[in-house]
């Protein structure tokens, strides 16, 4: 997707984008360090918690995407770039990365994009 290679040559850590490419983003809980993921899969951006390739019961704490209109700095400029060449799915996943969800153990809320590992 050339849109995301272009994404991709403007963030200071272009690597905190590949999760947009593969599909999935494993992050950690801030306060109890509780494992857990973000998909962009066929059924549309989701969240769950825990071992969600093992295990057939987890709890999918809601993901709540950013208001594009409320988006600032970074992710309004890729958020921008994305519908300026087009890519809505890709403008969709942008809001759920910059957007929240809840830790189930310690109903923690937190900007998904904050727990992306830099490295």
């Amino acid at each position: 997707m050339r849109v995301l290679d272009d994404l991709q040559a403007a963030p200071p850590h272009p690597h905190r984008l590949e999760g947009l490419i593969n599909d999935e983003y494993e992050i950690e809980c801030p306060e109890c360090t509780a494992v857990m993921f973000v998909a962009f899969g066929d059924d549309g951006p989701a969240s769950c918690f825990g071992g969600y390739t093992t295990d057939l019961d987890v709890p999918e704490p809601p993901l709540r995407p950013a208001d594009p209109e409320a988006m600032s700095g970074l992710a309004d400029r890729l958020h921008t770039t994305a519908r300026a060449y087009g890519h809505e799915d890709v403008a969709v996943r942008l809001t759920h990365l910059f957007g929240t969800v809840t830790c189930p153990d310690r109903s923690a809320e937190f900007t998904v994009a904050d727990q992306v590992h830099p490295y």
